[in-house]
C-alpha cells in the first residue's frame, strides 16, 4: 500500500506523467473520430458526445494539465498498490484507466 507521501511523488513521475498523456490523447481521438457511437466506455444520452468532443478538443490543445488530473485520479483509485506496481503497470492498464475517468474529466458525470 502507498504512503500519501509516496503517491505525491508519482505526481511527479515524469515516465508515468507522459503515459497518462498518451493515453488521453488516444482516447480523445476515438471520441473525435467515434461519432455518436455507443460503444463503450462512450454510451450515448442526450449531449453526451458533444461534452466528450468539447473535452477532446481541449486535451489536444493543451493534454499536460489533462494528464495530470488523470494522473491524480488514477493515483487515487490505486492508493492500495505499491509504488513499485502503480509504476510498473503496462501501457493498456493506463488506457483503460483513462478510458474509465474519462467521461468524469470531460464533466458528463457529475
Amino acid at each position: 500500500m502507498a504512503t500519501y507521501l509516496e503517491l505525491r511523488e508519482l505526481m511527479d513521475d515524469g515516465e508515468l506523467h507522459r503515459r497518462v498523456a498518451v493515453a488521453i490523447i488516444v482516447v480523445a481521438e476515438q471520441i473525435l473520430q467515434a461519432g455518436d457511437t455507443t460503444d463503450p466506455p462512450f454510451n450515448q444520452t442526450a449531449g453526451d458526445h458533444d461534452i466528450r468532443v468539447q473535452w477532446a478538443r481541449r486535451a489536444f490543445a493543451s493534454p499536460i494539465p489533462e494528464a495530470q488530473k488523470f494522473l491524480m485520479s488514477i493515483l487515487a483509485a490505486n492508493k492500495d498498490q505499491t509504488p513499485e506496481s502503480i509504476q510498473g503497470v503496462s501501457d493498456a492498464v493506463i488506457q483503460t484507466k483513462v478510458d474509465e475517468v474519462v467521461d468524469l474529466m470531460a464533466g458528463v458525470v457529475i
